[in-house]
């Protein structure tokens, strides 16, 4: 038999080998699963790859500091934003009785709902070359 002293020590020195001390891990398990670690670990859980995420983010300013919750939380927000868009494309492509999604359905969409607002310029609807002559023309009579 090991005595019970031994074992608590080699115990606190394996926690201690891993890097976290005991007080550390009982503390982790205190406050509960967190949802976010527990997808972020799940591997599969982003349609898009972390570190290209990250790697956007540092592009617009790389002294900003992004932990792995927030590239995790953008890449979220990214996938139901994606989401939303097709689905409310999707509607479109149904409502014109398509087989397949095309530009015109997503710019529809980018039109008609003022969350996609933003996208307008982006995503401008199909203009015919000559509807488009006709545009520029009838506006440079009105400037004249």
């Amino acid at each position: 038999m090991v005595p019970q002293s031994k074992t608590k020590e080699s115990k606190s020195a394996k926690s201690k080998s891993n890097g976290e001390s005991a007080t550390k891990k009982a503390k982790k398990h205190e406050s509960g699963p967190n949802p976010i670690d527990d997808e972020i670990e799940a591997g599969g859980a982003c349609q898009f790859p972390m570190s290209r995420l990250r790697r956007l983010v540092r592009t617009d300013d790389p002294t900003t500091r992004t932990t792995l919750d927030s590239i995790f939380l953008i890449n979220k927000a990214s996938e139901m934003f994606l989401e939303k868009l097709a689905q409310d494309s999707f509607i479109n492509m149904i409502k014109e009785r398509k087989k397949s999604l095309q530009y015109n359905h997503v710019s529809s969409s980018v039109q008609d709902k003022k969350r996609y607002e933003f996208l307008s310029d982006f995503v401008p609807e199909k203009v015919k070359a000559a509807n488009a002559l006709e545009e520029r023309a009838s506006l440079s009579d009105l400037r004249s």
